[in-house]
């Protein structure tokens, strides 16, 4: 047998062996990265040549899917799914069948699981449309949600109705949301409480935020339509609202904090270790996508945006989130299509065209007109693509550990194992990186947080010693609960995310960004070749460059630094 068929034997062996024992994963990296060591320039990174064992990986990739979907790894998703979801939502098969449902759903349509489609109260003549609907879109592929508006029985108000596609992020599960709200009765004291509202006119306003239009509203109170404009009016004023639509939103606001919002689970620290929860926003994007993000500081604060990497380290240790508070800084994280709860990657879209959209209207939503980036790691380039296409949005671009752009044999040489898998396929083998990511994060999940990060940041002391740090690893354990945890996996995002990271020779647009970026490295960093960053900031004007010879990838010792330069920055 030659040495190349005796590899591919050996890569095989690997590949089947992920799905039980998840921990063999660093040994077929080790064996990847052995071949790519003796290749000689970047052209030859394509590891998957051989159509062959392509196949094979796409099929081990099929199979840790489907033991997902199945429950074995993230348990129920589809119920996941509609629990993250305020008003009454189920998920049905694609025989129609209700195979989830939460709390609005069960209490207030009476859904329970096996039912059909046939218990939605709409009348008679809409139900075949919506089953008609459901079954085109489960089928479809170019698009990934649907509005519908149906007739509620009684002669009720028409039900807006959100159809998405594989809800959960599994095939063939669609999720059906309602307008159709709960109501908890502490809400109705609260909101006469903070603006001295009537009863006539919480009832206006509950009438409104459940979707009522003016003329049904009158005849449900039975009051002219003159009266049920001034009680608006008059709900405009004390409210401070603008619109309607804007007096509906904060309505919809005080909904959620009026119920305790879902939470992701977090993955088990150390002992004696208990994070505390995050606490998730949400706001609907212009297709009907749902975006979530956090908001750390002083939530009235100067704004900045921070971008927490491909694993979403999303939060800092305590006493830098306090520092943020008492300064008026407000450092707003998205949660990017396929992490926590937002909606899945719309399909066939490439993955920063897709961050920047939503990010632009994440910024609309809050009324943040320009603000700096803050950018960990990978993000780096996801926030300098951002300047290059919308310039007047992004005012600078702090890099925290950046990852450079590789355009030579030598850049490739100075990463580590891990970084030079990522980067080789998602140049190469963009048909793998499913595998390779599903796989890396089944591992580990296996292993737990701190060992996985221990293995992928081996070679850093630095990293080591702040991994047994308590205030950072809580850190990390809050932050990545986005990405990983005993019931969500990011994996399918994270892997369109590095083929938009590492796809291409970035190097180009970095010389082009229009802003200036300050950078902040670690010599150690695993992840982040320092010399290579050096060498680009050495030629581009816009960067300043800032080192740390005892430092790696995990920057948090000198987040006084780093914080006094957002604060710098960030515009009022």
């Amino acid at each position: 047998m030659s040495s190349k068929g005796a590899e591919t034997d050996r890569l095989l062996d690997h590949i089947y062996d992920i799905a039980v024992a998840p921990e063999r994963f660093e040994q077929l990296v080790d064996i990847w990265v052995q071949r790519l060591g003796r290749q000689r320039d970047s052209a030859d990174f394509g590891i998957f040549v051989d159509p062959v064992l392509l196949g094979h990986v796409e099929r081990a990739e099929r199979v840790l899917r489907e033991l997902i979907d199945s429950g074995g790894i993230e348990g129920d998703g589809a119920r996941d799914w509609a629990d993250g979801v305020k008003s009454a939502a189920i998920v049905v098969s694609r025989s129609g069948a209700v195979i989830a449902a939460n709390e609005g759903a069960r209490n207030g349509l009476g859904f329970r699981i096996g039912d059909g489609l046939q218990r939605m109260p709409v009348v008679a003549a809409d139900l075949p449309v919506l089953i008609s609907v459901i079954a085109s879109l489960s089928e479809a592929s170019d698009h990934d949600h649907k509005f519908i508006r149906l007739q509620l029985k009684g002669g009720a108000s028409p039900v807006l109705i959100r159809l998405v596609r594989a809800a959960g992020g599994i095939a063939g599960h669609t999720g059906v949301i309602t307008s159709i709200l709960l109501w908890p009765e502490t809400l109705s004291g609260e909101l006469k409480a903070a603006f001295q509202l009537t009863d006539a006119e919480l009832a206006v306003l509950k009438d409104l935020t459940l979707g009522f239009a003016v003329k049904e509203i009158c005849a449900r109170n039975g009051r002219s339509e003159a009266t049920i404009r001034t009680q608006i009016g008059s709900l405009l004023h004390k409210t401070g609202a603008r619109t309607q639509i804007e007096l509906v939103r904060m309505t919809l606001a005080f909904l959620d904090a009026a119920e305790p919002a879902a939470t992701l689970e977090q993955l088990r620290g150390p002992p004696g270790m208990s994070p505390g929860a995050n606490h998730y926003l949400t706001f609907t994007a212009a297709d009907g996508r749902r975006l979530d993000y956090l908001t750390i500081g002083d939530p009235m604060g100067r704004s900045f945006l921070f971008l927490p990497t491909d694993i979403g380290f999303s939060r800092f240790p305590r006493a830098a989130e306090r520092w943020l508070a008492e300064h008026r800084l407000c450092m707003i994280v998205p949660v990017r299509a396929g992490y926590g709860y937002s909606s899945p990657l719309p399909k066939r879209r490439n993955a920063y065209d897709v961050a920047i959209e939503d990010m632009q209207e994440l910024l609309d939503f809050l009324d943040v007109r320009r603000c700096l980036i803050v950018a960990m790691c990978d993000d780096f380039r996801l926030a300098v693509e951002m300047a290059c296409k919308v310039p007047d949005r992004v005012n600078a671009i702090i890099g925290l550990g950046p990852t450079p752009p590789a355009s030579t044999p030598q850049h490739y040489q100075r990463m580590s194992k891990w970084t030079r898998l990522i980067a080789a396929n998602a140049i190469h083998a963009p048909r793998a990186m499913p595998f390779i990511a599903i796989a890396a994060f089944h591992y580990a999940r296996r292993i737990g947080p701190k060992r996985f990060m221990q293995t992928v940041l081996a070679g850093s002391a630095s990293d080591m010693r702040l991994l047994d740090d308590d205030d950072v690893f809580e850190a990390i354990l809050r932050g990545s609960e986005i990405a990983i945890g005993p019931k969500f996996m990011a994996h399918a995002a994270y892997a369109a995310g590095v083929i938009a990271s590492h796809g291409s020779d970035w190097s180009g647009t970095l010389a082009k960004c229009p802003v200036p970026m300050i950078v902040f490295s670690g010599h150690e960093d695993q992840l982040s070749p320092f010399e290579t960053m050096k060498e680009f900031a050495s030629i581009t004007p816009r960067i300043t460059f800032y080192d740390f010879p005892d430092l790696g990838q995990l920057l948090y010792p000198v987040w006084p630094q780093i914080f006094a330069e957002i604060e710098r920055r960030v515009e009022s």
